[in-house]
């Protein structure tokens, strides 16, 4: 190795000029979705992984058995839960303060209702698989 010291470019992080502040700026807020179009619901969704036992007893899909790996769904004052084979059922025993607890902000909104649970991987296609 030679005792030289290396040569270095314009291209090097080092030779960089700082940013801006203008460039630099982080806004204080999650970056928002689309407002929803007039007249369209607004059906609010989040994943929940383990199981669900709000009176004491694990909730079970009557379709496929399955125990975890849930979709949360939450449409005006009710809550629903959604499984991998697709079943749905309203759950009287999740409130929408327990749905709250757990949902923060969109992180994504489609079209219409069939498309985001397929995207979402609850359209029935993964049914009897656990992903957690």
């Amino acid at each position: 190795m030679s005792d030289l010291p290396r040569r270095r470019d314009d291209h090097e992080p080092t030779f960089l000029p700082p940013l801006s502040e203008v460039e630099l700026h982080i806004p204080d807020t999650p970056l928002m979705a689309p407002e929803p179009e007039p007249g369209k619901p607004i059906i609010r969704a989040v994943p929940h992984a383990g199981e669900l036992n709000p009176r004491g007893i694990v909730i079970t899909c009557e379709h496929c058995k399955a125990r975890r790996d849930w979709l949360l769904l939450n449409f005006g004052d009710q809550v629903f839960v959604r499984c991998r084979c697709s079943h749905e059922w309203p759950e009287r025993d999740l409130t929408v303060d327990y749905f709250d607890q757990h949902y923060s902000h969109p992180e994504k909104v489609w079209d219409d209702f069939d498309t985001a649970m397929t995207s979402a991987g609850y359209d029935g296609t993964f049914a009897g698989i656990y992903f957690n």
